[in-house]
């Protein structure tokens, strides 16, 4: 779904060699407000809403939820 959204452009999902189980994922966007607004758009509550049920459940027992998730937004300095 992601494809679809104004200002996307690529997207790297990396997964640690050893030893990690927390994936990164880096999405390219034309700029920061794309972006922000992606994060706001249905396709993004649709697409993690299993996701966001997991975390509140969890979160609901007093367990600690089974992902996390960080934005943080980065200016590419060379290609």
């Amino acid at each position: 779904m992601i494809d679809n959204n104004k200002g996307f452009r690529n997207m790297h999902v990396l997964k640690p060699r050893k030893g990690e189980d927390e994936y990164l994922i880096v999405s390219y966007w034309d700029t920061e407000e794309d972006f922000i607004n992606w994060t706001r758009s249905e396709s993004f509550i649709e697409g993690h809403k299993r996701g966001f049920a997991d975390v509140k459940k969890a979160k609901e027992q007093g367990l600690e939820p089974p992902m996390k998730s960080d934005f943080k937004t980065y200016d590419i300095l060379t290609n």
